[in-house]
């Protein structure tokens, strides 16, 4: 007798359909912002009767198009749940939680703001100036007291990365609040408190607490629910404990009593 065969589930069919999302999601935002911005050019094409007057046509519906985005994007977001924290098992035949499709929807939010359509010269100071930079910031994330300085980072899931003043992250540091593989979804808060320095192309797991004045080497991966204490310097993958590290007042004070021991 023929055993039964073990049912799985076509995972494909799950990836195609958040695609078909993606691409459906860039055409309403794109759509969203175009028709302003072709209004306003059919409005004032009128008036542009020199060359000059083109360029501030075209400028203006460049920054209508942009605003007209964001707006949508902003929209959009407001009726889409979170995702919720905590681990999430497959199912039978390895079909992924229900969970996962919310948390890939707010993947590609999180990719429609990063990575927008024409606007790479205007999106970022767009949605970090007034008037979108707080609604922005407390709708997306990342939930900050500063500005998050450095180099290009990648931050997938904005939405769960809280961060104090003073973070400096290296180029090319990716920090992420999930982990999804075959046995299911784990998702979880990154916190990082005040005057913290992260290197170049570290990457942060889910859970990770960083606490105040602490430095995470460059090339440095500090795994899921990793708890760094204050002024310590992590480093290596997967990143240890490595030294204590001078508040930024003793380390002056030191260095004064140094320069004052050899100018004696």
């Amino acid at each position: 007798m023929r055993a039964k065969q073990k049912h799985t589930v076509d995972q494909d069919l799950g990836r195609w359909i958040i695609l078909y999302f993606d691409f459906a999601l860039q055409l309403f935002l794109v759509a969203a912002g175009l028709w302003p911005a072709i209004w306003l050019v059919q409005a004032l094409s009128v008036f542009a009767d020199a060359n000059w007057k083109w360029v501030l046509v075209i400028l203006g519906a460049t920054l209508t198009f942009i605003y007209g985005y964001f707006l949508a994007l902003l929209g959009v977001r407001l009726v889409t749940p979170y995702p919720i924290e905590g681990y999430f098992s497959r199912g039978a035949g390895g079909k992924p939680p229900r969970e996962m499709i919310v948390y890939m929807v707010n993947v590609y939010l999180s990719k429609a703001r990063y990575f927008p359509p024409w606007t790479e010269m205007f999106g970022l100071a767009i949605v970090n100036t007034f008037p979108l930079r707080q609604l922005y910031r407390h709708f997306f994330g990342p939930h900050r007291k500063g500005i998050l300085t450095g180099g290009l980072v990648y931050i997938p899931d904005p939405y769960l990365v809280y961060a104090g003043r003073n973070v400096v992250l290296g180029g090319g540091a990716l920090i992420t609040c999930h982990v999804y593989d075959q046995r299911g979804l784990f998702v979880k808060r990154v916190v990082i408190e005040d005057d913290v320095t992260i290197g170049g192309f570290s990457i942060i797991g889910p859970g990770v607490k960083i606490r105040k004045g602490a430095m995470i080497g460059r090339g440095s991966f500090v795994g899921p629910n990793t708890q760094v204490g204050p002024y310590e310097y992590w480093a290596g993958d997967p990143a240890r404990y490595i030294k204590k590290i001078k508040p930024p007042g003793e380390a002056g004070a030191a260095i004064a009593a140094g320069a004052a021991d050899s100018s004696a």
